[in-house]
């Protein structure tokens, strides 16, 4: 499980809202996170990095979001992206 505590590193890019966090070891990206304001946090990860999921996990689809607004980019995490629960440390 990846908690608070976890050590990223974390970069923002293009349009500033998802901060992508990176294992600060390894520098692979491992999850993504979105807060909408007066809504919800909702998040991705990175499932390639847990191998038992990854074989479950459905056929890969290539996305080019290039040229996708800021409101249809915040459509689609909210409606694609998990909602975030951060458990108790």
């Amino acid at each position: 499980m990846i908690g608070r505590g976890n050590v990223t590193t974390v970069s923002r890019f293009s349009s500033q809202q998802v901060q992508f966090h990176f294992c600060a070891e390894c520098r692979e990206m491992t999850y993504a996170i979105f807060a909408d304001p007066g809504s919800t946090e909702v998040a991705v990860v990175r499932v390639g990095l847990f191998k038992d999921i990854a074989a479950a996990a459905k056929p890969v689809a290539i996305t080019n979001l290039e040229g996708e607004s800021t409101a249809i980019a915040r459509a689609r995490r909210l409606k694609n992206w998990t909602p975030v629960v951060w458990l108790p440390d």
